[in-house]
């Protein structure tokens, strides 16, 4: 009898102490499931130039606070400014990241983000507006304080110097100073910019003065330029660029000397295996649509900053 005591003695025993540690170990998980409840701080914000040429690339550089979960996502917008100083929030370019994605969570530090911008968006000035998501969903939004107003000639300029982005999210005091806004053109002096389906398109070509630059934008779904385009700056000084960010048709109206018709600009970029062209390195093979003999001479442009970012290369590389 005293055996069986002992045996069951012993039984309860270990009841308890798994019991105990099984409590204790959930209440650990509970309360470490929510011991960070700051959220990230935004300390600068840097722009590595104040001027692009679209389409260009601009890196921004976060210098964040953050040392418990560490943050998780990053959004960066630059939103477009009108000329009379409003922001428009869905005119804009904007970078992502995700921990668990493009890499780990980060850390105090800075951390810098490249952002390709398009020649579709409208050449202007541009302002950042950052968000910032740690491990526990704490979030922090910083966008200015002040919107930016045109002076005497026309230009944007800050009402208060240096530039302070605000914490939405927190306190009146939790701000941080960017250096520059960013203003973004054309590298070419456009008379007008319309998409490729735009039904005034063809007008609006015709009644272009002579010497003028129109930029056309297309797209990976509507990308046929019809013959009528290449008939409305035949024999002129007219100059038509088609652009669709990573490559850029450029047709002098003078060039157009042979035949008209329709042109479909589709381009298609792609890294492959160098090997089938001699090359131990990995290369960019441009295929173009079939389009047999042009209207005329055409000059084909890629933006190498654009291209660079866009498939994020880190050596030279090599197109065929």
């Amino acid at each position: 009898m005293k055996q069986i005591k002992r045996y069951l003695w012993g039984i309860l025993s270990m009841m308890f102490v798994c019991w105990v540690f099984l409590n204790t170990h959930m209440i650990h998980e509970v309360q470490a499931s929510g011991y960070d409840t700051t959220a990230p701080k935004l300390n600068g914000v840097t722009l590595d130039k104040a001027e692009i040429i679209l389409p260009g690339v601009v890196n921004v550089t976060l210098d964040i606070t953050e040392e418990e979960t560490g943050v998780e996502s990053v959004f960066i917008q630059l939103n477009y400014v009108k000329e009379n100083g409003e922001w428009v929030n869905n005119v804009c370019r904007m970078v992502q990241y995700t921990s668990g994605v493009d890499g780990g969570a980060l850390f105090t530090g800075k951390h810098t983000f490249s952002i390709a911008m398009p020649s579709k968006i409208p050449a202007g000035t541009y302002v950042v507006y950052v968000s910032l998501n740690d491990g526990q969903q704490n979030r922090a939004e910083y966008c200015g304080v002040e919107e930016p107003h045109g002076d005497e000639q026309g230009n944007i300029v800050s009402v208060g110097r240096p530039l302070i982005l605000q914490n939405v999210n927190g306190k009146e005091d939790d701000r941080c100073p960017l250096n520059t806004f960013l203003t973004a053109k054309s590298e070419f002096d456009v008379a007008f910019q319309n998409g490729i389906e735009n039904p005034k398109l063809y007008d609006n070509l015709k009644q272009m003065n002579n010497n003028a630059t129109a930029m056309v934008n297309y797209t990976t779904s509507s990308h046929i330029a019809p013959e009528q385009f290449f008939e409305a700056i035949k024999q002129t000084g007219k100059t038509l660029v088609f652009s669709d960010n990573e490559v850029q048709w450029v047709f002098r109206g003078n060039d157009i000397i042979n035949p008209l018709k329709a042109v479909d600009l589709s381009v298609k970029i792609r890294e492959v295996d160098g090997s089938v062209y001699g090359n131990d390195n990995r290369v960019l093979q441009l295929d173009f649509a079939e389009n047999g003999l042009l209207p005329g001479k055409a000059r084909i442009r890629l933006k190498s900053d654009y291209i660079y970012t866009l498939f994020s290369l880190k050596e030279p590389v090599r197109l065929y």
